[in-house]
């Protein structure tokens, strides 16, 4: 039985003059031959089996479409004398468009009977292993069972995969520290230092994707135990605000501006200023016209644009000192530096602020030596690091 009055498209190009050779619904093979001239010579031929495809079927436009991947054999002359076969590993797409329905259902036919007599496949083999295997160990197939890890174990191994990695970590980046440079004299220096830094970085992410390829069970478990990684809905929960303090912030075009208030008994204490400094801080006395000014300043600023964030704010505030500002104003100046901080990553001053005035003036100075010659001084760092943590004097 065979098709002549079709359509074949491969990869959405058209060949006119092609066909489909004889076949049986109960074979196996489907032959097809596709051509843009009337010469046989020309033109390509493809079996496509019935195991290895799952066609798609539309009965309205009558269409058969398929996925064939083989080895595509290819001839081309190099010169005059010489010839060259070609073998290539090639994945097709193939469109056959009937012009009669009888067609169609005859190939849709082909597809979806089961054979009588099915050839042998790989399983066979499989099949043929395993019985000698069952002769060798005495009728007993043995298979490596994979142990299962409880989530006890998994943590612990979670935990000393980080620590490893830490350490490595570490001291990759020492290395990259001991590397020492001065932007000013020597950019290339400054740029392999960075590229060290980041490749150290690149190897902690390798090695903890691995590990997560290794046990992705384990994992999986280990991340819907601690809440995440699952698709239920999470209520929502109004924070509650403090009755006598509240937080807001405005953001728009170029400006970012934060306003606080706070109400201590008749006394209202307002703090203000652009994001990333201190700000200015104002107390008055209302006497008993306090909560009636309270009110009035909440609906005016969010009337403004200011919208409400939370408040960490200390319910007492004070007034920054002058260690305080003049920290505030080097470590902004060293996060704007585009020597220091290349990549613009914020470095987070205010996190500082409470560790004291005698660690504030070390950190002072050593953003200014660092904004003076270009770059920071780690080892001066680390040693000062190692001086609090032994209880020596800090230098």
């Amino acid at each position: 039985m065979a098709i002549t009055k079709l359509k074949i498209y491969r990869d959405g190009k058209l060949f006119k003059h092609s066909k489909i050779g004889d076949f049986s619904p109960e074979g196996r093979v489907l032959p097809i031959d596709f051509n843009n001239t009337k010469d046989p010579k020309k033109g390509f031929w493809v079996d496509i089996f019935k195991d290895e495809n799952k066609p798609i079927f539309k009965s309205l436009a009558k269409e058969v479409e398929f996925t064939w991947q083989g080895n595509w054999s290819t001839e081309f002359k190099k010169d005059k004398d010489t010839k060259c076969k070609c073998n290539k590993k090639e994945k097709f797409h193939f469109r056959l468009v009937f012009e009669k329905k009888s067609d169609y259902e005859k190939v849709v036919e082909f597809f979806e009977t089961e054979q009588k007599a099915k050839p042998k496949t790989k399983r066979s083999r499989s099949v043929k292993k395993r019985s000698v295997r069952k002769k060798q160990t005495g009728g007993k197939s043995k298979r490596k069972r994979v142990k299962k890890i409880k989530q006890d174990e998994f943590k612990k191994m979670i935990s000393e995969m980080e620590q490893s990695v830490q350490k490595d970590h570490e001291k990759c980046n020492a290395s990259c520290y001991k590397i020492k440079t001065n932007y000013a004299k020597d950019k290339k220096k400054h740029q392999l230092k960075q590229k060290c830094h980041h490749e150290c970085w690149k190897k902690r992410i390798k090695t903890v994707k691995a590990f997560h390829k290794k046990y992705p069970k384990e994992f999986k478990v280990y991340v819907k135990n601690l809440g995440g990684g699952g698709t239920k809905k999470k209520r929502r929960t109004e924070n509650k605000r403090n009755a006598n303090s509240a937080y807001f912030e405005f953001r728009s075009g170029s400006s970012r501006k934060f306003w606080r208030i706070v109400k201590n008994g008749s006394k209202i204490t307002t703090h203000y200023g652009k994001i990333g400094t201190l700000g200015q801080i104002t107390t008055k006395d209302y006497a008993s016209k306090v909560d009636q000014t309270f009110d009035s300043l909440l609906k005016s600023k969010k009337k403004k644009g200011y919208v409400e964030k939370t408040d960490y704010g200390d319910p007492n505030p004070k007034p920054p000192t002058k260690v305080e500002r003049e920290y505030m104003k080097t470590c902004s100046k060293a996060e704007k530096s585009k020597v220091l901080n290349p990549n613009m990553i914020s470095q987070d001053c205010e996190a500082m602020l409470d560790r004291g005035e005698g660690e504030l003036k070390w950190m002072t100075g050593w953003h200014k030596d660092a904004l003076k010659k270009g770059e920071y001084d780690w080892d001066k760092y680390e040693e000062h690091s190692k001086s609090k943590k032994g209880g020596g004097k800090k230098s």
